[in-house]
C-alpha cells in the first residue's frame, strides 16, 4: 500500500511540474510584454496597432546595422508603437538600457546639432522629423511620418505624455559631478559603453571637450571606468605604450600626489594619462600642460564629491 502510494506520487509529480512550468512561462512572457506605453493618451492620441517588442536577439530585424550601436550601450528591450491623432501618425521607440549613463550616450551620439532644446525627462531637443529625449535609463525616440512645422506642436505633447508613463528619475546620472565645469564646451559630455576614445582597451567611460586659455583649439578629457585599481593600471599600461616621447609628470592636490605621463599621439597631439583607484583618465590635443594641471585638480575635488554620495 505504502509503496502504490508513493508510486502514484511519483507518476503524478511530472505533470504537476509540467503545469507549474506553463504557468510561470505564461506570468513571465505577459510581464516581459507589459508596455510602458498605453493604448490611448491624452489629446487625442490613440495607438494603432499592438506595440511591437524587440530583444537584443531580433533588434537587427527593425534597424539592422545600427542595433550594434544601441547592443554598446548594453540594449535590454525596445517598445516599437505607432500613435495617430488626426490624420498625422508618428512612431515611438523606448529603448531601455544598461544604466542612466548608456541613456545619456545613446542621446548624445543621436544628438542634432540644428535641433532645439526640449524640456522634457533628463534633457531631450526637438526638430521637425524627429523629437529624443532620455530618462533614467531609457531612450526615446519620437518620429512623424510625414515631417513638418505642424507636427512640434503634437510631438511636444506626444512626448510629455510618453515622459510620464517613463519609470524613474529625471534627474541626470550622477557621474557627470566628476567632470570639471570650468571651460567646459557646453553640451560636449558624451558617453561611451565601450571603445572610449576609439580604443578597445579603454572599455566604458566619458569625455568632455574644454576650451584652453592660450590657444582657440579645443583640449578633449576622457575617465575611464574600472572595477579595480588593476584594470584601471592594465589600461594606463596599455596606453603608455601608444605615448611619443614619453615623459614622467606628477600632479600635486591636496592630499594627493600621483605620477603619469605626458607626450604626443598621432593625430592626437600632446597627450596625458594618469591613473587613480579604478579611473584612469587623461587629456587629448592640449597646448599648454599647466590646463591639464587645473582640470585635474578640479576633477580630484570632483572625486571627493562623487565618493560622498
Amino acid at each position: 500500500m505504502i509503496k502504490l502510494k508513493m508510486k502514484s506520487f511519483i507518476l503524478l509529480q511530472p505533470s504537476f511540474l509540467i503545469l507549474i512550468m506553463i504557468f510561470c512561462s505564461a506570468f513571465f512572457v505577459q510581464a516581459e510584454e507589459k508596455s510602458i506605453l498605453p493604448e490611448q493618451l491624452p489629446d487625442g492620441f490613440k495607438i494603432t496597432k499592438p506595440v511591437a517588442y524587440y530583444n537584443p536577439g531580433n533588434l537587427f530585424e527593425l534597424i539592422n546595422g545600427q542595433a550594434v550601436f544601441y547592443l554598446s550601450y548594453g540594449f535590454i528591450k525596445l517598445e516599437h508603437a505607432f500613435y495617430e491623432k488626426d490624420s498625422a501618425i508618428y512612431t515611438v521607440d523606448i529603448y531601455e538600457l544598461a544604466d542612466r549613463l548608456s541613456a545619456l550616450g545613446s542621446f548624445h551620439q543621436q544628438k542634432d546639432g540644428d535641433a532645439s532644446y526640449l524640456d522634457v525627462g533628463c534633457e531631450g531637443y526637438i526638430i521637425e522629423y524627429l523629437t529624443v529625449f532620455y530618462k533614467d535609463r531609457y531612450y526615446i525616440e519620437i518620429i512623424p511620418m510625414e515631417s513638418g512645422d505642424d507636427d512640434i506642436t503634437d510631438m511636444k505633447l506626444l512626448a510629455e505624455h510618453v515622459e510620464k508613463r517613463i519609470p524613474g528619475t529625471s534627474e541626470i546620472p550622477p557621474e557627470l559631478v566628476l567632470l570639471p565645469d570650468d571651460n567646459k564646451v557646453s553640451g560636449s559630455e558624451r558617453y561611451f559603453g565601450e571603445n572610449l576614445i576609439s580604443y578597445s582597451f579603454m572599455g566604458h567611460g566619458l569625455t568632455a571637450r574644454y576650451r584652453q586659455k592660450q590657444d582657440d583649439k579645443e583640449l578633449t578629457f576622457f575617465i575611464s571606468f574600472t572595477d579595480s585599481e588593476q584594470e584601471a593600471q592594465k589600461i594606463y599600461d596599455v596606453f603608455a605604450e601608444k605615448l611619443q616621447k614619453p615623459a614622467t609628470v606628477t600632479h600635486n592636490s591636496p592630499g594627493i600626489t600621483i605620477g603619469g605621463l605626458s607626450g604626443t599621439m598621432p593625430y592626437r597631439g600632446n597627450t596625458a594619462i594618469f591613473t587613480y583607484k579604478h579611473y584612469t583618465f587623461g587629456f587629448l590635443g592640449f597646448t599648454d600642460f599647466e590646463e591639464t594641471v587645473i582640470l585635474t585638480g578640479k576633477l580630484f575635488q570632483n572625486l571627493e564629491k562623487f565618493f560622498e554620495k
